[in-house]
């Protein structure tokens, strides 16, 4: 099983200290959702879009993937591929649970509206890249959140109680989705809010 690791911007990604952080992550790939990238510089892959958008001076030739173009920021280093998302809100597939469509291999330069680059982005791309055991930090999703590394020119954003019930409700059913395609997703936080059936694990667990 090819495993990866997935950091995004939830509370318990700074539950973490720099040292368990580069435990963690020292000698995997790593894939970053937004400002989490701050945490561990060096992924291989940082996922963005133009919610809390900044400026990344990136130290290594990170592959860049992004929902839509951003505008008016610097030339990215390494490669930058970037996506249009689609959908109305009678569509999310939070909602329909048609999580095939979620699949890069279903889609051509598009991606369907989720909400969450989550699954919209960063789990659809691990698995794009071949990986099957995901251990992913900050996924919290807890009613009233805020990002655990903040943008420093945007206000505090809080998860949208629609979104967070949605999300919530149909992840047990995304959970399965991903187990009957051969993905295991392991979740290294205690303040998740998404469903118990997807396997809470410890540091020393996740890097056994």
């Amino acid at each position: 099983m090819s495993k990866a690791i997935i950091l995004s911007n939830g509370p318990s990604i700074m539950d973490l200290t720099d040292e368990q952080i580069t435990k963690l992550c020292f000698g995997q790939t790593v894939f970053a959702n937004k400002q989490a990238l701050l945490r561990w510089p060096t992924a291989q892959y940082h996922c963005i879009n133009n919610c809390h958008l900044q400026d990344y001076d990136y130290v290594t030739n990170v592959e860049v993937h992004a929902e839509s173009r951003p505008q008016n920021k610097k030339v990215f280093k390494g490669e930058f591929i970037h996506y249009n998302v689609f959908g109305h809100h009678e569509d999310a597939v939070l909602i329909t649970q048609k999580w095939d469509s979620l699949l890069l291999s279903n889609n051509k330069g598009t991606l369907p509206w989720c909400p969450g680059i989550m699954q919209e982005l960063t789990i659809p791309l691990a698995i794009d890249k071949g990986f099957t055991e995901l251990i992913i930090v900050g996924w919290d999703m807890g009613l009233g959140y805020e990002h655990g590394v903040p943008c420093p020119h945007e206000p505090k954003y809080t998860i949208v109680e629609w979104e967070h019930n949605a999300m919530v409700n149909s992840s047990e059913s995304y959970y399965n989705w991903l187990l009957k395609n051969g993905i295991q997703i392991k979740l290294l936080s205690t303040q998740s809010s998404l469903s118990d059936a997807i396997p809470r694990v410890t540091l020393e667990e996740a890097v056994a």
